[in-house]
């Protein structure tokens, strides 16, 4: 069983840091998918990447039980108006994979560039509160 995740072409985005946030986020979900390929195009538009890739697995006799789709901070394409927007590029997943006869989650989210950390878009993300103290006197 596999997942896909699609990225952007960016090389400072680090895949075996992002595979591993995305296998953790298939623990919580509580999905089976052991393989977790990573794909890539420019601005992270969708591109034939993605369907190859899940034609490859279900040709291997295998599943996608998850997809995902990231775009960065600091994407290059982005800026340069080459990026399409992150609801189109989850739209083109989802018809893709139902194009193949693959029913499962599409989900998205950021990507930070520095140090390919992944914040999903449906879950909130990491609160931190300040907590203040004084030093006792002696």
């Amino acid at each position: 069983m596999a997942a896909i995740v699609n990225i952007c072409v960016d090389p400072r985005l680090n895949h075996e840091v992002i595979r591993a946030q995305v296998r953790a986020r298939l623990e919580r979900l509580r999905l089976p998918a052991q393989l977790v390929y990573i794909t890539s195009d420019v601005g992270g538009n969708l591109g034939v990447s993605f369907r190859s890739t899940a034609e490859l697995v279900l040709k291997n006799q295998d599943r996608v039980e998850f997809a995902a789709v990231f775009h960065h901070d600091d994407c290059v394409a982005g800026r340069l108006g080459l990026r399409k927007p992150l609801a189109e590029s989850i739209d083109a997943a989802r018809k893709a994979l139902e194009g193949l006869g693959v029913r499962c989650p599409v989900l998205a989210g950021q990507l930070w560039t520095e140090h390919s950390s992944l914040a999903w878009a449906d879950e909130p993300g990491p609160r931190y509160e300040v907590l203040t103290f004084r030093m006792p006197r002696l």
